[in-house]
């Protein structure tokens, strides 16, 4: 898909649920320091609607996670 600038880019990347799933799983790895693993799958979901939800900014993603249970419990 053709873009124009660089802001036409960022709103095909947050319409993408892969790579929107793709960077959550990011997140989850990096912060829990591990591989993921199946039953991660599913945090990864929830965590990217949620961000959705609230606007679909990295910061929100990162805060997000940061006081989700799966981080919490680590």
């Amino acid at each position: 898909t053709p873009f124009a600038d660089v802001m036409d880019f960022r709103t095909l990347l947050q319409k993408d649920q892969i790579f929107r799933t793709c960077v959550a799983k990011k997140v989850i790895a990096y912060g829990l320091g591990r591989a993921l693993g199946s039953a991660d799958e599913a945090v990864a979901l929830a965590l990217d609607q949620s961000n959705k939800a609230a606007g679909g900014s990295l910061h929100s993603l990162i805060t997000k996670f940061i006081l989700s249970p799966t981080f919490r419990s680590r």
